[in-house]
């Protein structure tokens, strides 16, 4: 009589990683758990100070006080924010979400600041409260309202959308996926530097991040932005910029990235061993970077804001962690 055996399909998924995805082809911190899943790069422990002090002339008050945070575990961090392809296959497997996504049709004629989706707080309805952010009904991460294609950072999904990608990749993988925490993504943003931004200020603002430039101006010829053509009006490729010294890509710039904390108005109480801030007003969750939508002001190490978990936008992605045991 034959025996039957049932086989665990998180082992199987985990062998076919190990014999489809050919690590060598990968730097010495980096891997792929699948073939669908996200580059990760592993990032060692250490401590960092989180936040800007006052005064600075960039910084803003919801990033004080200034205060060293220990990351005492590695944990890796996605070498790109998550593309339209990997999306495309989570999808494919769970089901298609819902559409709605918030955009912006014009700017006024009138000299804006260079702040993007952070010029005011956020509404319960997921829009940033200003009248000339629309929700289009019609619009989804397939169709943003311009051109995307598969190595371009997802875009109009939402916190809670996110956190279900990382649920089907730990899933699939018999790995731990996550949302970085936002201490994770400062840490992992600045690589060990001081600095406002990750690159020396002297250089090409544009050979490292997706800002609202010259080229966007083309589009919305009253927004501010940097004097130079960093060649996307919209969303750029992955790999398009230079990396900081960890290898990540457009941690500043591109899209901006959702984290799992939920927003607090400054770091007065919150975690000094990099975990995350999970009380307080949970309807918002924390957002990091900036987008091609933002000017440079915006795009630096210790910007953040918060917005609505439920609420999707064209200018808003996301980049996934891993625990590493």
């Amino acid at each position: 009589m034959a025996t039957c055996y049932r086989i665990n399909p998180i082992w199987v998924a985990s062998l076919l990683a190990i014999i489809l995805v050919p690590q060598d082809a990968f730097g010495a911190n980096e891997f792929q758990d699948c073939t669908v899943c996200p580059v990760m790069i592993e990032i060692p422990p250490g401590q960092f100070d989180m936040g800007s002090k006052i005064p600075d002339a960039e910084s803003q008050g919801d990033e004080v006080p200034e205060h060293t945070v220990k990351i005492n575990s590695s944990f890796a961090v996605g070498k790109y924010e998550v593309s339209v392809k990997e999306y495309q296959s989570f999808i494919a497997e769970t089901g298609t979400k819902e559409k709605g996504c918030y955009i912006r049709e014009s700017i006024p004629s009138m000299n804006y600041p260079d702040e993007g989706l952070k010029e005011v707080t956020p509404a319960k309805d997921g829009s940033a409260g200003l009248i000339d952010w629309i929700e289009d009904a019609n619009k989804d991460w397939e169709n943003p309202g311009y051109p995307q294609g598969d190595d371009h950072p997802v875009v109009c999904v939402n916190w809670n959308e996110a956190v279900e990608y990382t649920s089907w990749l730990s899933q699939k993988t018999g790995q731990s996926y996550r949302l970085l925490t936002e201490a994770e993504w400062e840490y992992s943003a600045r690589a060990g530097t001081k600095t406002i931004r990750y690159w020396d200020e002297a250089e090409n603002f544009c050979q490292y991040a997706n800002v609202a430039d010259i080229t966007l101006r083309k589009i919305f010829p009253d927004w501010k932005g940097a004097n130079c053509r960093d060649g996307s009006a919209y969303t750029a490729m992955k790999g398009s910029f230079n990396p900081n010294d960890f290898g990540l890509y457009d941690m500043l710039g591109n899209v901006l990235e959702m984290v799992d904390d939920c927003w607090v108005e400054n770091y007065s109480q919150t975690p000094i061993d990099g975990s995350s801030w999970l009380n307080g007003e949970c309807s918002r969750k924390t957002v990091r970077s900036g987008s091609w939508f933002d000017g440079p002001r915006i795009l630096r190490s210790a910007n953040r804001f918060g917005y609505y978990k439920g609420g999707r936008n064209y200018t808003l992605g996301f980049r996934v962690a891993r625990t590493m045991d």
